[in-house]
């Protein structure tokens, strides 16, 4: 009921990818198949101008929705060029026919179907579609406002790196990079030249260490707190999914049936091997969109029936189920499994 969202922001970046990914194909016809051929044609060759140019035109409006967008600290699409013309031609076979884009129009344009049953005339009340309306309106409104907060971060991380530029330039730091490494206050500090330390170097070091030694641990999915002083008695949930060896069980968020190999993704990689695979990975955003295109099937340790991944799963059609506690490290690479993504149940096989 809630797939084919008008107006719908993740998916419009999946609709211009298909027709760019089509120009793609002609520049690949053209160079024999060559991947590497190919983009360099397309990076420096003059004839091949107008998809160049349709790939800019692509990232000046897309570019901000990047995998953990809201992390200053990391890279836009926008900012490798050559990275992103790559992927869209070693990935081009797998979203370029006409098929995706009708796919997603289709989905656009479905209705609830009518029956004669009590339920299927229970569905045509006026409430019911007034209710239906507005939470697809709702989600559309969020789905855009979210696209506008990406561009808004994309801003605030190219002015970052600006300073950060200078501050490489005067030595304080090593890269421009570094400056994600800095209090806002002490930036500040320095730019308005209120500051008597400039010794940053040795302390983003320590700050680097400490952040990778954060990531390495296990926080848990929850934390859970109770008593009048709720902090004292703080512990992690460590609840795993208890079901039987061979099955794991989430929220099922888009329907469909897929028998396939998994493949495990933790971090976003655009060079990741998903073509026809169950791609299974901890968390999602905006920017894994261009990985969900040629995955056969979702598997997301976290989310909910209106996370990103729930969403764009539904609207290219494809099964996906979220809340699988523990999928990435329950699952293995290449391991057989069903993914069904109606009763929220993959079966390893």
């Amino acid at each position: 009921l809630l797939s084919g969202i008008y107006d719908h922001t993740s998916v419009e970046p999946i609709r211009e990818l298909g027709v760019l990914a089509r120009s793609v194909k002609k520049v690949l016809a053209k160079n024999k198949g060559n991947q590497e051929k190919s983009t360099a044609a397309i990076l420096n060759d003059t004839r091949y101008a107008a998809t160049r140019r349709q790939i800019e035109k692509y990232l000046s409006k897309f570019g901000g929705r990047s995998p953990d967008e809201l992390k200053l600290e990391n890279p836009r699409l926008s900012e490798n060029l050559l990275d992103f013309v790559s992927f869209v031609v070693s990935s081009a076979d797998g979203y370029s026919d006409n098929n995706l884009v009708k796919k997603v129009n289709k989905n656009i344009g479905n209705s609830v179907p009518v029956g004669k049953s009590f339920i299927s005339r229970l569905l045509l009340q006026p409430f019911f579609k007034f209710v239906l309306y507005q939470a697809k309106s709702g989600i559309s409104k969020r789905e855009r406002f979210r696209f506008y907060r990406a561009q808004v971060f994309g801003l605030a991380r190219d002015a970052y790196l600006a300073i950060g530029d200078r501050f490489a330039d005067a030595n304080l730091t090593n890269t421009r990079d570094d400056i994600f490494y800095l209090t806002t206050n002490e930036i500040q500090d320095v730019v308005l030249g209120h500051s008597f330390d400039y010794s940053f170097k040795l302390k983003i070091i320590d700050r680097k260490k400490l952040f990778a030694a954060y990531a390495n641990q296990n926080m848990g999915r929850r934390i859970i707190s109770s008593g009048s002083i709720a902090p004292i008695n703080t512990r992690v949930d460590n609840s795993a999914n208890k079901l039987a060896k061979d099955k794991l069980t989430g929220l099922g968020v888009s329907k469909g049936i897929f028998q396939g190999k998994v493949i495990i993704v933790k971090e976003f990689n655009p060079k990741a091997e998903v073509k026809g695979k169950v791609l299974v990975t901890e968390h999602t955003d905006p920017g894994w969109t261009l990985l969900f295109l040629n995955a056969a099937a979702l598997v997301v340790e976290r989310g909910n029936a209106l996370s990103h991944a729930s969403i764009v799963s539904r609207e290219i059609g494809i099964p996906a189920v979220v809340a699988v506690e523990n999928a990435c490290s329950r699952f293995k690479n290449n391991e057989e499994v069903i993914v069904n993504g109606s009763t929220g149940e993959i079966t390893i096989l």
